[in-house]
């Protein structure tokens, strides 16, 4: 019960200063995904790249796919993965970033380089994607991510989405 009552407190407070990004996503989906990205060893400004990308930060749009939301998840891929995180409603802001990251996490675990991520999320792993990444030939969708990712993190170096990289 303190545990819900501190994740309530929390969420109803405001993005910090030094926290906020340049971005029109809002700053309760900002707090939401430092939360759910500090969980998963994820940076944030990814996170918000991607959200950018996916959905232009409406959590309510649903794809001619049928995907849905902020990071735009599929619930016939991922019925499982929200039965496990306990998500029922992919419109929820906090659930949709909850399962998205869950995901992007679990690509991390398998390929542990982000355009080889950014391109499975996208396309799926078994559409040559993964070849593609390694061969260099990468999408314009992850291209397009990686540089608002660079963007949101102010010009850090590059070596933050190398293989010897802790966050991801």
């Amino acid at each position: 019960m303190f545990k819900i009552l501190i994740i309530a407190v929390a969420m109803l407070l405001p993005v910090s200063e030094e926290k906020r990004m340049d971005t029109y996503i809002s700053e309760e989906y900002q707090e939401y995904v430092y939360e759910v990205a500090e969980e998963y060893n994820l940076s944030p400004e990814l996170i918000v790249a991607m959200i950018e990308t996916e959905s232009s930060g409406r959590r309510k749009v649903v794809s001619s796919a049928n995907c849905i939301g902020l990071m735009q998840v599929s619930p016939k891929w991922h019925g499982d993965r929200m039965e496990r995180l306990g998500v029922t409603d992919l419109t929820d802001a906090y659930g949709n970033i909850l399962v998205g990251c869950d995901f992007v996490a679990e690509l991390f675990e398998k390929y542990d380089d982000v355009y080889a991520v950014l391109m499975a999320y996208n396309e799926g792993e078994y559409h040559g994607a993964i070849e593609r990444a390694e061969a260099g030939e990468y999408s314009k969708y992850a291209k397009k991510i990686v540089a608002r990712w660079n963007e949101l993190r102010e010009g850090e170096r590059d070596e933050y989405i190398s293989e010897d990289s802790s966050e991801k």
